[in-house]
């Protein structure tokens, strides 16, 4: 999906969009209507879903129609009277703009009425609440966290009205309140937001702050933040903070001798083995704009413009970093089976932080399994795992290309290199930097449909294989009844990878097909 930060209409043309002003129109400076609609069918198009960051908590009111209805202007505020507006929000914790009152009917009106607008008329796929932990009138405590059902209330009666309208719609809430609310919530049918963004830059950096991002696994209860089911949006990075890239450059840690976190092409490839253990998490993961790039501009001036780098796709290591972020998305969303399960062992502090692993695995134990494991340090780290069965496994992923580690073969092999375990219990020794997602079966794409090759409707979970089809991976071509496959691009089959053509199907190839 495709999340865009608040689009509606706000105060000026230099904002990140919270400080709304009229709900039911994009903003001027984002162009017309029309055209937002365009690239919505766009995103469409192509199998991605449109979630739009959305403000219910406040508005900038002396700006809007049903602020200036009701305004007090001896104090510079909504007046007592307004149906909308708490003249002074109740939580003074932490307040922005004009503060709306969510147990009045014309509020939930507005809201409930908005949101439709949005869904219908641009035919957006959901919405990310900002700070829903404002969205009531009680004060719970002094942060506003404790548990508060008046705003369940409020948030489960939203839920309602839009999902019996608009089945299937995200509903996503930025709420910061303690566990047990939040997980009647995601009970409810709501994702929750996760931020992990200090323990993936503490990890990222290799410092000595807390480096175990546990939190972003929903079943995790070492902190008492388990949550009933994988509900959790979990990030590493968003607007709010800092570039992770930057971040390594400007405050990695140097003690590694020759391999420095604060060498650019150093900081960017780390970035790799962190999304080797960010995307394979169960549960819907984000990541911020260019992050699969290594956006390293500083976030100074916050709401300022920042330049699109395209350009940094020239650069080996950020197309490596690109690439990366593409195949381990793959991967995940062609097997549904594979990470929509319980994993089976995972630790994210093990070796002082450094060493981070994951299991997880069909629940056929026969089917695929999926083990990856990263060094976050700065130095040789060893760790011993018990993989989930002996046999032949493939490195689907590895960032180990010039012997780091201790050879390229083997567990610390390069990218769709093969390997045999006759015993389930391993020790590896991982480089600084090192990472690897062990697959005990290739990936497997299935062609179900009629048409073009490049078409996502026509493959299985919408997964186009990639160009290079790697070792170990499988396309199997199982067209709809009397359908066609048509190969209208370039696609290599690379040794110890195949393609299956199911009895009975066709496929046409007019490009070109190499097969190792």
């Amino acid at each position: 999906a495709n999340e865009f930060m608040p689009l509606h209409e706000i105060n000026g043309n230099n904002s990140w969009g919270y400080n709304p002003t009229f709900y039911y129109a994009p903003d001027k400076a984002y162009g017309p209507k029309n055209k937002l609609k365009e690239l919505i069918d766009l995103l469409h198009q192509n199998g991605i879903a449109v979630i739009l960051d959305v403000v219910y908590n406040h508005m900038d009111a002396g700006a809007n129609p049903q602020g200036k209805l009701y305004w007090d202007a001896a104090n510079n505020r909504p007046a007592a009277n307004s149906p909308w507006f708490n003249p002074v929000a109740p939580q003074t914790f932490l307040s922005f703009f004009n503060d709306l009152n969510h147990s009045s009917p014309a509020t939930k009106y507005l809201t409930q009425n908005s949101l439709e607008h949005w869904l219908r008329e641009y035919k957006v796929d959901g919405f990310r609440f900002d700070y829903t932990k404002g969205m009531t009138q009680t004060v719970s405590s002094v942060d506003n966290s404790a548990y508060d059902q008046s705003r369940i209330d409020i948030l489960n009666a939203y839920y309602d009205s839009i999902v019996s309208k608009f089945p299937n719609t995200y509903m996503i809430l930025e709420h910061f309140c303690v566990p047990a609310e939040e997980n009647v919530l995601i009970n409810k049918g709501f994702m929750t937001w996760r931020e992990m963004y200090y323990e993936y830059n503490q990890s990222l950096e290799a410092n000595g702050g807390n480096k175990n991002f546990g939190d972003i696994m929903w079943n995790y209860n070492a902190n008492g933040r388990n949550a009933p089911s994988p509900g959790l949006v979990g990030f590493m990075n968003s607007h709010d903070k800092e570039r992770s890239v930057y971040n390594c450059i400007n405050y990695g840690n140097t003690s590694g001798g020759a391999y420095n976190v604060r060498d650019t092409a150093t900081a960017v490839e780390r970035m790799e083995a962190a999304a080797a253990v960010l995307f394979t998490v169960p549960g819907p993961k984000m990541f911020y704009q260019f992050d699969e790039m290594g956006y390293d501009i500083a976030r100074a001036g916050n709401t300022d413009p920042k330049p699109a780098r395209w350009d940094y796709l020239t650069k080996p290591y950020r197309l490596n970093l690109y690439n990366a972020y593409s195949q381990i998305i793959k991967f995940r969303l062609s097997n549904p089976a594979i990470f929509n399960n319980v994993p089976s062992a995972y630790d994210f502090n093990a070796n002082g932080g450094f060493v981070k692993y994951l299991q997880i695995g069909d629940p056929n134990p026969g089917n695929t399994q999926v083990t990856i494991v990263a060094n976050l340090g700065v130095t040789n780290q060893t760790i011993s795992l018990n993989f989930q069965k002996t046999g032949t496994w493939y490195n689907y992923l590895s960032n180990n290309t010039t012997g780091t580690g201790s050879t390229t073969a083997g567990l610390n092999g390069a990218t769709n290199t093969t390997f045999t375990l006759s015993s389930i219990n391993q020790t590896i020794v991982l480089a600084p930097g090192e990472y690897h997602i062990y697959a005990s079966k290739g990936a497997v794409y299935t062609f179900t449909g009629n048409g073009n090759w490049s078409d996502a409707a026509n493959w299985q979970n919408g997964n186009v294989p990639p160009a290079v089809l790697p070792n170990g991976a499988e396309i199997i071509i199982d067209t709809q009844a009397n359908g066609e496959c048509v190969l209208n691009v370039s696609q290599t089959i690379s040794a110890g990878a195949k393609i299956t053509v199911a009895t009975g199907k066709k496929i046409r190839i007019p490009l070109n097909l190499s097969i190792q």
